[in-house]
This record gives C-alpha cells, structure tokens and sequence, in this order.
C-alpha cells in the first residue's frame, strides 16, 4: 500500500517557519542507503500529522519545545535535546501537546538496507533519548543538505556513508520509549503557565496552586520533560518576548508586566542573558540568540 498522510485543519497556520528538500536518488535502492527528505520546521500552536505505511526510518531532532508522538496505542512526550526514533511500523502520528513552540530538524532515511540495518543497530522499534550529540546530528544534517542543494551526480555513496554514519550513532545511543504517558498531572500545570504568565510561577506557587509537594511537581517536571519548572517558565516567557518584541506594539515595560516581570530592567537583565541581546536591539529586527556587537 502507498503511503498515506492526513494534517489536522489548521496544519499549515501552525508553521511560523519551515525549510524541506528531498532527492531521489537513480541508484537501485539495494544500492545504497538514501534520504528521502531531509526537514526543519519551527511550530506555534496546536496541529497533528498522521501517517500510515510510511517507507522510511524517521529520526526527529527535537531542539525546542516539546512534541507528542503515537505509534499503536502509546503515546509519549520528547522534549528539547532529546531523538525520536520510528522505523516502518503500519501508522504513527506527531501531534503538539500544547500550543507553545517547538522546533525540530528530522531526516528520512530510505532503502532496502534500511530494515538489516535496524535490526543490527538495535532500530527496529520506536526508540527515544535524550543525547548529548545534538550538534553532531546537526552537522550530519547540514552536510547531507549541502549535498541536496548541490544536485551532483555521484554523491549517492557520500550520503549513504552519511546515513550509515546517523544510524550507527542512533544505535549508540538508542533505548526503548521510557513510560512517559501524556494523561501524566503536568498538562493542566502547563496549561496554567500558558494562560498565566504573568502570575507567581516559581516551583513553590505552582505546587501550593495544584495541591502537591515542591518535589514532586519538580520530579514530575523532571520526567516529562526533562527540565526544571523553572526553567519550563522561563523558556516558555522568554519565548512569547521574543514573539511579542517582534510581531506586536506593546512597550518592553507594558511585555515585561505582561509575563511576570514587575521590574522592566531585571526583564531586560533576564532577557539578554538568555538570548545574548536586548530587547530594544530585537525590536529593531536584531536576531535573538546571535551576539549583540557594538553598532559604531
């Protein structure tokens, strides 16, 4: 059967900004190892894709936010800094747990090599971890795109040897989906954060408000999604500054108030420590997360 892929409604408005590229390559696919598609996105809002009867291994590289992901009758969360492994299983689905941000880079890896190579690498299920290769993995996808745009024939054995080499570090890395359900106590935590950033978010307010003990609304924090609730907070505010900075027309003191900052100069403290500018230098169109240098 062909594959087949359903987007919920609203699908392409989560997009706030997206880059694919494919190639096919002329080799027999017995060959070599290929990628089918190669594909970074940067979500806002809720959305969901369903596939069944896909061909390739999916590898998912979560670098912000967090992103729900079914196969069968599990579903599970993965945060920043973590893979998510799916090799060729009937159906799956992505979804976004919540409407905050997210951003991923993925690879779809194909050919008949694929399934003995699973099997070798210890692939052939759905596997998710957290890693502390990000970087290699974005190497790996930035060479395979210059590869894509560059269109030359005969680079068909430098991208096989580069999805070789992704394989061998998923199966160095790889471990079975850890028990982490959605229908966990944390989604009306951070449903609360979402609507209410501007209230007491500190770990101590947040278990008082939902009736638990500090530490264990930090361990459940800790399990889901791999961070503090502190830090959740703060990328969470950090994020919707950056949004606001750029999209609205409110003042940093009245965005500051907005998300919890009652002092607009510890917001512009806290804001340039974390994106390594200011906020009056991204409302001027400066990139977040780039150094500021002294304009002269």
């Amino acid at each position: 059967m062909d594959c087949q892929e359903f987007r919920s409604p609203n699908y392409r408005k989560t997009i706030a900004d997206a880059y694919s590229c494919n190639w096919i390559s002329e080799s027999a696919a017995a060959e070599h190892l290929w990628l089918r598609f190669l594909y970074e996105s940067h979500r806002k809002g809720s959305w969901y894709l369903l596939r069944k009867n896909f061909p390739c291994l999916l590898v998912e590289c979560m670098t912000e936010g967090v992103l729900g992901h079914e196969v069968g009758d599990r579903k599970f969360l993965s945060g920043a800094g973590e893979v998510i492994v799916i090799p060729q299983v009937p159906w799956f689905r992505f979804f976004s747990p919540s409407p905050a941000e997210s951003k991923r880079f993925a690879f779809e890896v194909q050919g008949s090599l694929v399934p003995v190579l699973g099997e070798r690498f210890g692939l052939s299920g759905p596997v998710v971890f957290r890693t502390e290769r990000m970087e290699l993995y974005r190497s790996l996808y930035d060479r395979c795109l210059e590869l894509f745009r560059a269109k030359r024939a005969g680079t068909e054995t430098e991208v096989s040897s580069l999805c070789f080499r992704l394989l061998e570090m998923l199966g160095e890395e790889a471990r079975p989906f850890p028990e982490r359900r959605l229908q966990s106590r944390l989604n009306p935590v951070l449903e609360y954060v979402q609507r209410h950033p501007d209230a007491d978010l500190s770990c101590t307010a947040l278990a008082r408000h939902f009736g638990c003990s500090t530490p264990t609304l930090n361990r459940l924090f800790r399990s889901v999604l791999g961070e503090s609730p502190q830090n959740y907070v703060l990328r969470y505010r950090m994020s919707q500054a950056d949004h606001l900075l750029r999209t609205g027309e409110d003042s940093i003191k009245e965005i500051s108030g907005r998300l919890g900052f009652r002092n607009p100069f510890y917001f512009t403290r806290v804001f340039r420590g974390y994106f390594g500018v200011t906020p009056s230098a991204v409302r001027r169109g400066f990139p977040a997360g780039e150094e500021e240098k002294e304009i002269r």
